[in-house]
């Protein structure tokens, strides 16, 4: 596990595994946010979704939000694979 400081004492975290890397969302990853989220069959048995594009820029604007809080109280993070960098 990797947790570095910014320059503002922010911590940023970065996970790997052997096939997968756990790391803090970033504003790129809208798109492929929204490829899961909007999906009924895929937010089925979730307690949210399936979600509109608005729905998912707030979910996004909420977690780049909380990288900037001091102490640092939420950590929603990003599983990508780590094979093809596609966040899954």
């Amino acid at each position: 596990m990797s947790a570095r400081r910014t320059s503002r004492k922010r911590i940023l975290v970065t996970i790997p595994t052997e096939r997968l890397v756990l790391r803090d969302l970033e504003s790129k990853d809208l798109s492929a946010v929204h490829e899961y989220s909007s999906d009924p069959e895929g937010v089925r048995y979730m307690d949210w979704g399936p979600n509109t594009d608005e729905d998912d820029k707030k979910f996004l604007e909420r977690a780049l939000g909380a990288r900037k809080e001091n102490p640092r109280r939420n950590f929603t993070l990003a599983i990508v694979l780590k094979d093809t960098n596609r966040l899954i």
